[in-house]
């Protein structure tokens, strides 16, 4: 069965999306009216091309329009479209320039990685990865629009790949799903067409494969409630400042992350994290405050532009993978950027400085399976060292709807202090959250 293209699909854009996490603050917002121009065409011409490429694709009977792919276009863009809009109504998160509610998710970019992941899907990641670097290019033109934050994009991207997953197949794929009408009811057929790569006989070995490795994709997303946040530049000397003291503009903050697990063998896992946590807000200051070597003033609008990308790889072992009993432990390591920047609502007194720091941490699972479907657990992530500490710990539900799809229900709690020379940071959120994962 054809589809090494929908998978590579995750994977380009989850490259590109984790190299989008790296640029520099100065080149995330570069407020470049050019590549924001870019973007806004680019949101239009993706789903533009993926739709009209099915007129002029051909089938395997001979016939110039593919009317099936424009069929799956119409609904899969059109599906994403509609989940955007909602989740914007529903969530209703200010962006980072303040104009409106409409932040949360990216709708440029969720066009964009629709259409793109279309393309690969249906006709092959010649034409594909070229559309989602594109694709990512529109992400990253509204973030330097300050129009987006980064987990804004990665939800619309998110969103549009697994729509994709969820309504798109190869045009050569062997499988077909067919309405049949009988004398006392109805039914579906499925058929298994002859392909170069085998016919039927290829298709019955691939449905029969149990061999590794497997993959899995994550979207997790949910309100993430302020409990602590405070912080000084330099660490030694820096007025310590309380960010949970400011007014709040977006709280709770709805955020996103993705995970992609590769499951070696029947105990063994590797799992990557990519979260960005980013905020903006407004406040005074009581007394004045020096902040990376800058004095600011009592009682003036203080604009505050936090971000923190929290990035890690993960190893762990299931112990008992056929019981009832979810027994699993493992170790990981994570990478932190974070930056932070406070200026006068006027722009006057400015000023900004960040920071990156690796920790080890040991990751623990345990939980039942309730039924087949449905199962209980409690999952931590942590690490101590004084000073320099990050817990990550919740209570999961987690429904397997089949076999590529599985929903999850959580909440949980996130703290982390770090202190190097530059900076100290320590903040808490309490976050309940939705994720959707798809597993081939």
């Amino acid at each position: 069965m054809q589809r090494t293209g929908r998978h590579a699909g995750i994977s380009a854009a989850a490259v590109l999306v984790f190299a989008m996490a790296l640029f520099p603050h100065s080149v995330l917002h570069a407020d470049n009216p050019a590549v924001t121009s870019a973007g806004d065409v680019l949101q239009v011409a993706l789903p533009a091309l993926a739709v009209g490429s099915t007129f002029f694709a051909g089938t395997e009977e001979g016939q110039r329009w593919d009317r099936e792919g424009t069929k799956e276009a119409a609904l899969s863009i059109g599906t994403t479209a509609v989940i955007t809009w909602a989740g914007k109504e529903t969530v209703r998160k200010m962006r980072p320039d303040g104009s409106d509610r409409q932040s949360f998710p990216s709708g440029h970019t969720s066009a964009a990685f629709s259409g793109a992941a279309f393309l690969g899907t249906r006709y092959g990641w010649q034409w594909g990865a070229p559309a989602c670097a594109a694709a990512a290019f529109t992400g990253y033109s509204r973030i330097q629009a300050d129009q987006h934050f980064v987990d804004d994009v990665v939800a619309g991207a998110s969103i549009a790949l697994l729509v994709d997953l969820a309504l798109v197949r190869s045009k050569d794929d062997p499988v077909r799903i067919l309405p049949v009408a009988m004398e006392k009811g109805a039914g579906i057929q499925i058929t298994f067409l002859d392909s170069d790569s085998g016919g039927k006989a290829a298709l019955r070995e691939e449905l029969k494969r149990t061999d590794y490795p497997r993959f899995r994709f994550n979207f997790a997303f949910g309100p993430a409630f302020l409990k602590e946040h405070d912080l000084a530049a330099p660490a030694d000397s820096g007025t310590p400042i309380d960010l949970n003291g400011f007014e709040k503009i977006n709280d709770p903050v709805t955020t996103a992350a993705v995970d992609l697990s590769i499951l070696l063998d029947g105990h063994h896992e590797l799992t990557f994290f990519f979260w960005p946590m980013e905020s903006k807000d407004v406040g005074t200051f009581g007394t004045p405050a020096s902040f990376a070597g800058t004095a600011f003033p009592a009682g003036v609008p203080i604009n505050s532009d936090w971000r923190l990308y929290d990035m890690r790889a993960r190893w762990r072992y299931e112990f008992l993978p056929e019981s009832s009993w979810i027994v699993k432990a493992g170790l990981g390591l994570m990478a932190q950027y974070y930056t932070a920047q406070l200026s006068t609502r006027s722009g006057d007194v400015s000023a900004e400085t960040s920071a990156m720091t690796f920790l080890p941490y040991l990751h623990g699972q345990l939980g039942y399976r309730i039924s087949e479907k449905l199962s209980l657990s409690l999952e931590g992530n942590g690490f101590y060292w004084p000073e320099n500490w990050f817990v990550d710990a919740g209570l999961f539900l987690n429904y397997r709807m089949s076999r590529h799809w599985d929903v999850t229900l959580g909440t949980q709690v996130y703290g982390r202090e770090a202190d190097t020379s530059d900076m100290s940071d320590r903040l808490v959120y309490r976050i309940p959250y939705l994720s959707i994962a798809y597993t081939w």
